[in-house]
């Protein structure tokens, strides 16, 4: 009787058993997920963790990199139209260097060459998002006055990832269009052509030219500058993105559930199932017939 009694319990931890294995098996199959505790497979569920985590720093690089991208493409095209008014102004300059012009002809290309300053002096005052893209790091003031003089600092704002890669998005204006009231650059080659065509003097016109060809040398070195950062940018956006993918794949090995494979065992413990349950009415009927007897 005791040995019964052993057994009955026995089939009956059993039925648990397959019972649980059941609900689990047709969780994993209803979430597409065997993994979603230590417990389920604690070597697979911390190493998924760690690439969890991994996506996620990922993920942020890829939106911090479509966002400075965004920015340097926008101050690109500040810096190209200033180049395009640099390049006008050396026509400017070389045509007011030609002695047989008039005084008025002098003046309009003097007048010329002014709205050519301002057009810089616009460009280089460029904002992204309300912040002065060639201030360094100052804030609420402009990078430049009218006059070309440089209001900014020698500061600058980076964006880093999580590999350590840091890519500058604001920068010291001098390095690109110089200042005016330091005689460099852009701002200053533009306002010494101002002053000389101003004065009339075609030699003094002509002596701009040197400084305006420097002027446009730094100017396109710095959107070169930007423009590899703009192409380190994409890099690391299109690396970020590439590289979550395969993480996300070697993740979901980890923790997704095998639909083909989850079905076979559902119906294997489901065949288990009907053989325990069998095997507990017949136990159940034979110690009915022993009390009986």
């Amino acid at each position: 009787m005791g040995s019964d009694i052993f057994f009955a319990n026995s089939v009956a931890q059993d039925l648990n058993n397959v019972f649980d294995n059941i609900q689990n098996i047709e969780r994993q199959m209803a979430t597409g997920v065997a993994v979603n505790q230590p417990s389920d497979n604690p070597a697979a569920w911390g190493e998924a963790q760690i690439l969890a985590v991994d996506q996620s720093a990922l993920s942020n690089d890829g939106t911090l990199a479509g966002n400075a991208l965004n920015r340097l493409e926008a101050a690109g095209s500040a810096l190209q139209q200033a180049s395009q008014a640099l390049d006008q102004a050396i026509s400017v300059a070389t045509e007011g260097s030609n002695g047989t012009l008039s005084a008025t002809d002098t003046s309009s290309l003097a007048t010329t060459a002014q709205g050519l300053l301002a057009q810089i002096v616009n460009a280089a005052n460029f904002q992204y998002d309300g912040v002065s893209e060639f201030a360094g790091t100052a804030s609420g003031t402009p990078a430049y006055n009218s006059s070309g003089d440089y209001q900014g600092n020698s500061g600058s704002n980076a964006v880093t990832f999580s590999d350590g890669t840091s890519v500058t998005l604001a920068f010291d204006g001098t390095q690109a269009f110089g200042d005016a009231a330091s005689n460099t650059g852009a701002m200053g080659a533009l306002s010494a052509l101002v002053a000389a065509l101003n004065s009339g003097s075609p030699s003094t016109v002509a002596g701009t030219l040197p400084q305006l060809q420097s002027a446009l040398t730094l100017l396109s070195n710095f959107t070169a500058a930007v423009g590899g950062s703009q192409q380190l940018l994409q890099s690391v956006q299109t690396q970020a993105s590439a590289t979550n993918t395969q993480l996300q794949s070697s993740e979901s090995t980890l923790v997704d559930a095998n639909l083909a494979a989850d079905a076979t065992a559902l119906s294997l413990a489901q065949l288990q199932q009907e053989a325990l349950t069998s095997l507990a009415s017949s136990i159940g009927k034979s110690s009915l017939v022993n009390v009986l007897a």
